[in-house]
């Protein structure tokens, strides 16, 4: 049977983690996410990097800075089962993976793009009412004004739904119309 997690004293102890400080290397880190493991160590841990491809050039062209730097990203992924890695970026991506697909070879490649009116539109309307579920109610023209305004990206859907979400937080108004999207 597993030992009942105390809340408090496990948020006691990561308040007393020193958040580390990296100049050339990623020494910190790993001795940062051993601190974290031996305080919660049933947690899984994701580290996101995003515009990862608008770094350096020279921190991901092929070289020894970026055969250094993706050996070390491998090392993390592959020493702590209960980390996941996550870089994001856009154009310049495939070419990093391809460059680089040695260590990353056990890492998987996702690429996120906008919602395909066509065959993708249902997942669409879930991302827009699956979390306001129980507290806002999207009509249909609603959606599909979010979708236009939005050309189906979803960050961007993200955001007009959060806007949305305070409209309606702050009117008490619990039904989204065309109308309110604007």
């Amino acid at each position: 049977q597993k030992k009942a997690f105390n809340n408090y004293s496990a948020i006691t102890a990561l308040k007393q983690i020193n958040i580390p400080e990296f100049e050339n290397s990623l020494t910190p880190l790993t001795t940062f996410l051993q601190e974290l493991i031996n305080i919660i160590p049933n947690y899984k841990f994701i580290i996101a990097i995003d515009e990862f491809d608008e770094l350096q050039y020279e921190v991901y062209k092929p070289g020894d800075i970026s055969d250094t730097l993706f050996r070390n990203l491998r090392g993390l992924n592959n020493n702590f089962s209960n980390l996941g890695l996550i870089l994001i970026g856009s154009e310049k991506m495939p070419k990093i993976y391809n460059w680089h697909g040695e260590q990353l070879n056990n890492w998987k490649n996702r690429a996120v793009d906008t919602f395909d009116r066509e065959r993708q539109y249902e997942a669409f309307k879930k991302l827009v009412i699956i979390p306001a579920k129980g507290s806002i109610q999207f009509a249909e023209d609603a959606i599909n004004e979010i979708y236009e305004f939005s050309s189906g990206n979803p960050y961007f859907t993200n955001v007009i739904c959060g806007w949305i979400f305070d409209r309606c937080y702050v009117k008490r108004d619990s039904e989204v119309g065309k109308h309110d999207v604007h």
